[in-house]
C-alpha cells in the first residue's frame, strides 16, 4: 500500500495537488516510510504567494492588540495539541518525548514573548531636526509584505515557528517552505494558526523535494511580491540563499552553522564544565547549531579537566543521526582523528553493528586532537566533542591564547566561557567573535526576549524579541512642514 500523500497548506486549507513529482519520507533509523509528500510546482508556488499577497492587504491594517491576541491563542492551541507534534515528528525522525516536550515548552514561551514585544518593536520615533519650529519628522515602522521562511529539520517545531512569528507580529504574511525531512511536523502549524484565528492566506505552507528545492526556492525569492527571506540551516546552503536574496535585493536573516566552543579558564569549576559538556554536546544527538563541539583549555588545566570528564562521564549511550550521509561523514572524521593519534576520553568506538544498522553513533569525547585532523576545524553536527589544548605564544597570556583558539573558526554563533571571576569572563568575552556569549553555562539556550543571531559564517540578522520583529519591518520617515 502506498503511504498517504501530504498536501500543501494554502489559504487556510489543504490543497488537492496531484502526486506527480511527490517524494517519500523515510525514517532513517527504522526505514519506515510514513508518508509521501506533494512537491510544489510553479503553479503551487504562485498560489501560495498570491494567497499571502492578498491577505497582506488586510492583515497589515490589524492593530497590535489583534495580532497579539492571535499569537497568544496560538500558544494555547500548541500546548493542547503537543501530542500531535510527537506523533508527527516521531514518524519522521527518532526523537525522544523529553526533547519534544522541551521544544514545545520553549516554543510556547517564544510565541507568547513575541506577542508581548509587538508594541515596543513597532513604536516609532520623532528625531530632532535642525529646522527648528519649521518642520516635524516622524519615523514609523511598517510591515514589508510577504515573507519567505525556510525551516530546518533538527529543531523542526521551534525553528520553523521562529520564521513565522516575527513577520506575522509585524503585520506581514508568510510562505513557509518546510524541510523535506520533517514536512508533516511543520505542516501542523497551518491548522494550529487557523484554529487560533489567523485569517485566511496569512500563513501558507509548501513542500519541495531535495532535488526540486533549488528551483522552488529561487522561484519564490525572485517573485516581486516576496519582500523578506529567512533561512535556518547549513552555512553552505545559507551562502546560496544569501546570494539569491542579494541578487533580487531582498533583506534576509541567515542563522547558520555553529561549531560552538566553550572556553575553560584556569579557575573554572571543572565538574560543572564536564557535566555541561555532556549535556550540551549530546542533546538531540549534537544536531543543534548551538551544540558544544570544542572544549578549549590551557595546558595548565588540561590534565585536571580530562580527569573530570572521566570521573563524571554518564553510562555509554548512542544517539540517532538524521541522515545516512551524515553518519558516514562523522564516522570518517572520527576514524581519521583516531588514526592520527587522537585519544578517546569518553565513550566507545567504533559504532556497533546495531548502531550502524539503525543509523546511530556513540556519544564520545576526544582529546589530543591536532590541527592536521579535519575534526579540529569541521563542524561534526553529531554527538562528538573534542578537547583542544592551547599553549600561549610568545608574549601571550594563557587567557588570550584560549580566546585566540576559540576564535580560530569560520563560525561565530555561540560560545561559553567558564570562570569563577565574572569580571574576568566578561572582559575576555568582549574579544570572543560570536553573536551570543554564555558565561558559566552550556552553549544551548535561546532567550525569547533577547536577539539571537551569529557573525562570520554563522550568518547575520536576528530572531527573537523586539529586534526580531523590527527585522521584518521598514522605516518610513514623514517630513512635515509646520
Amino acid at each position: 500500500m502506498s503511504p498517504p500523500l501530504l498536501q500543501h497548506w494554502i489559504n487556510n486549507k489543504s490543497t488537492t495537488a496531484s502526486d506527480s513529482g511527490a517524494y517519500v519520507v523515510t525514517q532513517p533509523n527504522s526505514g519506515n516510510t510514513p508518508h509521501s509528500v506533494a512537491s510544489a510546482d510553479d503553479g503551487i508556488v504562485d498560489d501560495a504567494i498570491s494567497s499571502a499577497h492578498e491577505a497582506f492587504k488586510s492583515w497589515r491594517k490589524t492593530t497590535h492588540d489583534q495580532r497579539r491576541d492571535v499569537l497568544m491563542r496560538v500558544a494555547q492551541v500548541t500546548r493542547r495539541r503537543a501530542g500531535e507534534f510527537y506523533e508527527a515528528w516521531g514518524s519522521e525522525m527518532d526523537v525522544s518525548q523529553f526533547f519534544v516536550d522541551f521544544l514545545v515548552g520553549i516554543t510556547c514561551d517564544l510565541i507568547e514573548t513575541t506577542a508581548s514585544c509587538i508594541i515596543p518593536a513597532m513604536t516609532g520615533d520623532i528625531p530632532p531636526t535642525k529646522r527648528g519650529n519649521e518642520a516635524l519628522y516622524l519615523c514609523e515602522r511598517e510591515p514589508l509584505g510577504v515573507c519567505l521562511a525556510m525551516a530546518p529539520w533538527n529543531g523542526a517545531i521551534y525553528l520553523s515557528v521562529k520564521g513565522i512569528l516575527s513577520p506575522l507580529a509585524a503585520g506581514n504574511t508568510v510562505v513557509l517552505r518546510t524541510s523535506e525531512v520533517t514536512p508533516k511536523t511543520q505542516l501542523l502549524w497551518g491548522s494550529i494558526f487557523k484554529e487560533a484565528g489567523l485569517p485566511d492566506g496569512c500563513l501558507n505552507i509548501v513542500h519541495s523535494s531535495r532535488d526540486s528545492a533549488p528551483h522552488v526556492v529561487e522561484r519564490i525569492i525572485s517573485d516581486d511580491r516576496i519582500r523578506h527571506v529567512s533561512f535556518t540551516g547549513s552555512s553552505n546552503i545559507g551562502r546560496q540563499i544569501g546570494k539569491m536574496a542579494g541578487y533580487y535585493l531582498k533583506p534576509c536573516i541567515l542563522e547558520l552553522g555553529g561549531e560552538c566552543p566553550i572556553l575553560v579558564l584556569d579557575d573554572a569549576d571543572l565538574t560543572k564544565v564536564a557535566n555541561d559538556t555532556f549535556m550540551h554536546a549530546w542533546l538531540n544527538s549534537g544536531q543543534i547549531c548551538m551544540a558544544i563541539e570544542r572544549v578549549v583549555v590551557g595546558a595548565s588545566n588540561f590534565d585536571a579537566l580530562i580527569e573530570a570528564f572521566k570521573k563524571n562521564a554518564p553510562p555509554q549511550s548512542s544517539s540517532s543521526i538524521a541522515m545516512c550521509s551524515s553518519h558516514e561523514r562523522i564516522v570518517g572524521l572520527v576514524d581519521e582523528a583516531l588514526s592520527k593519534g587522537a585519544e578517546l576520553v569518553v565513550g566507545s568506538w567504533p559504532p556497533s553493528k546495531e548502531d550502524v544498522e539503525t543509523n546511530k553513533l556513540p556519544n564520545i569525547l576526544l582529546a589530543n586532537v591536532t590541527p592536521e585532523m579535519r575534526i579540529w576545524s569541521e563542524e561534526t553536527f553529531g554527538p562528538i566533542a573534542i578537547v583542544q589544548k592551547v599553549q600561549p605564544k610568545q608574549d601571550e597570556s594563557a587567557d588570550d591564547a584560549i580566546v585566540r583558539q576559540g576564535n580560530d573558526t569560520r563560525y561565530g554563533l555561540v560560545a561559553s566561557i567558564y570562570s569563577r571571576d565574572l569580571g574576568r569572563a566578561i572582559k575576555l568575552g568582549r574579544d570572543i567573535e560570536v553573536g551570543v556569549l554564555r558565561i558559566n553555562e552550556g552553549t544551548v539556550g535561546d532567550e525569547a526576549t533577547a536577539p539571537f543571531g551569529g557573525t562570520k559564517d554563522s550568518g547575520f540578522g536576528f530572531y527573537n524579541g523586539a529586534d526580531g520583529i523590527r527585522h521584518c519591518t521598514q522605516v518610513k520617515t514623514y517630513s512635515i512642514a509646520l
